[in-house]
């Protein structure tokens, strides 16, 4: 999953994966979509595609969701980008070990 850097600031994390965030989220304190959507403005179709990554959105859409779930927009984008770092460490590890194997063969 790739994130976007910008200069000096913290890599902010993809759509996609910031969706997975709040839907996550939306599901362990067991809120269902409709409810979710209703109170941050948008419907419960916009609701899944943008959890599922089907879609994207403005910035303050997701402020709104994740608002909806009383939830700070700052820490779900946090931990979004954190998720995200992970994944390219991780990839990266895997890389050079591939690497590493060839060069044993």
């Amino acid at each position: 999953m790739k994130t976007k850097a910008h200069p000096g600031k913290e890599m902010m994390p993809t759509t996609s994966r910031l969706g997975g965030v709040l839907r996550r989220h939306r599901e362990q304190l067991g809120l269902n979509l409709q409810t979710v959507a209703s109170r941050a403005g948008i419907t419960p179709v916009a609701l899944h595609n943008l959890e599922t990554g089907k879609s994207s959105a403005k910035s303050d859409t997701f402020e709104r969701v994740a608002n909806a779930m009383g939830l700070d927009y700052d820490i779900v984008t946090h931990e979004a980008a954190a998720e995200a770092r992970h994944e390219e460490d991780e990839a990266r590890r895997r890389k050079q070990e591939a690497r590493q194997e060839r060069a044993v063969l």
